[in-house]
């Protein structure tokens, strides 16, 4: 993934535009937005935007953004692991 200044809200812009529009995914059906939920979990109830809010626990943008990375991936294990799979 490419952005012009690689900054946290500009690469969490560009994913949530692009899985938007992810064909045969519905908006509220991609990966991502059920991470969303997810690390809302994981952070607990408070005021302002969920991603507003992980990105203030770190010093810099580089920082959240290889600590978001790694729970996505995290998230995507979880999620893999509970799929049930389907008999053909």
């Amino acid at each position: 993934m490419y952005t012009e200044q690689g900054s946290f809200y500009e690469a969490v812009a560009f994913l949530k535009g692009y899985l938007s529009n992810v064909p045969g995914q519905h908006f509220n059906n991609a990966p991502w937005f059920e991470f969303l939920d997810w690390l809302q979990e994981r952070l607990g109830p408070g005021e302002g935007r969920l991603l507003v809010r992980f990105r203030e626990n770190f010093d810099d943008d580089t920082l959240a953004l290889q600590a978001l990375y790694a729970l996505y991936n995290d998230f995507l294990r979880l999620h893999a692991a509970t799929e049930t799979p389907s008999v053909q």
